[in-house]
């Protein structure tokens, strides 16, 4: 079995946005970005590595633009709150980094 096959169950959609990120219930908020996102999760980078596990809570900086197509809505969320499935640092000379996929709790 090939281990690089796609495991996700929703479309992503790419994204380059400033978002904020905060352990779940502190007040210690950390600027992070989002890279892609579904109706299931979202993918960040951010200068330290979360812990597999982890309750987080995600502010987007900015709202969709009211004409974004309705296909891109899907998942987009401003504000949510996410558990961390996975962290991997990424290898990078200029400074320490680590990708992080989240998946979102629903809100119901």
């Amino acid at each position: 079995m090939d281990p690089f096959l796609e495991k996700r169950s929703s479309e992503r959609h790419r994204d380059k946005s400033s978002v904020t990120v905060a352990y779940f219930n502190t007040e210690t908020y950390h600027p992070a970005r989002s890279l892609n996102y579904s109706k299931d999760g979202v993918y960040i980078e951010l200068d330290f590595s979360l812990k597999p596990g982890t309750d987080v809570f995600i502010r987007r900086d900015r709202t969709p633009q009211p004409d974004m197509d309705c296909a891109l809505r899907e998942g987009y969320r401003s504000v949510s709150v996410a558990n961390v499935k996975w962290c991997k640092e990424i290898k990078d000379f200029n400074r320490a980094c680590y990708g992080v996929g989240a998946k979102y709790y629903n809100p119901w």
